[in-house]
């Protein structure tokens, strides 16, 4: 039973995706920090004809210690109709656009009021185009890890869904909170996510751009992105 954590991050790049299908579960770690800094949490990057430009989410307040799932979108912006036009412009022509664009394009519409609300209906519609049959879970869901932080928050959540594998990013952000020794006592095998971008076919002139949303490489591949995932 192999388990995967992340923060529920705003139509995020193929690796996320990739880190999503090798588990059996993946927890949308939904009740940890919003970081204050710039984060994924809110925005990414798309390729356009002036290269990679940040659709970004406005969120109201990221200052005040808030988890993901308490942060708000700043819904007094325009900025759901103008990144859609952004959108459109950017992938019109692309060989997909218009197998997902209808139902994409709804959910972006949609007023949600939480930030976590709104990244995880798209994860929902990016993993389901993609092919992908792994189940989402959140972390606000699982009893077991309600008012634990760190390390013992996530051993709390592999435990709670019998994991036998915890397939973990590389990041420093990822392994501040690790120590193999604890993950050995528990009985569960430590992973170190390895990924590396393979090209696929994108629009506009110049080199291909890695790490882009996962938008990119549906709008372009469809029902082959799973193989460029994988």
């Amino acid at each position: 039973m192999t388990v995967a954590i992340h923060q529920p991050n705003f139509i995020p790049w193929v690796g996320y995706f990739n880190k999503i299908n090798k588990s059996d579960f993946f927890v949308l770690f939904d009740d940890v920090q919003f970081p204050r800094a710039k984060t994924f949490g809110n925005r990414v990057e798309i390729k356009t004809n002036n290269g990679a430009v940040w659709l970004t989410v406005p969120v109201t307040n990221r200052g005040e210690l808030n988890t993901f799932n308490e942060v708000e979108i700043d819904n007094n912006q325009n900025w759901a109709s103008k990144s859609l036009k952004t959108l459109k412009l950017a992938y019109q022509k692309a060989a997909h656009f218009n197998e997902y664009w209808d139902e994409f394009s709804a959910i972006y519409t949609i007023r949600y009021n939480v930030l976590s609300e709104l990244n995880i209906a798209l994860m929902n519609f990016a993993v389901a185009k993609a092919g992908i049959t792994t189940k989402l879970v959140r972390s606000s869901e699982i009893p077991e890890a309600a008012g634990l932080n760190g390390e013992e928050k996530i051993l709390a959540i592999l435990k709670s869904l019998n994991a036998t594998t915890y397939l973990s990013g590389k990041g420093a952000g990822s392994r501040r909170y690790i120590n193999e020794d604890d993950f050995k006592a528990a009985g569960i095998e430590l992973v170190w996510q390895s990924y590396e971008p393979k090209p696929y076919r994108q629009l506009w002139v110049g080199e291909f751009i890695p790490n882009l949303s996962i938008i990119d490489l549906l709008f372009n591949e469809g029902p082959d992105s799973l193989k460029y995932i994988q």
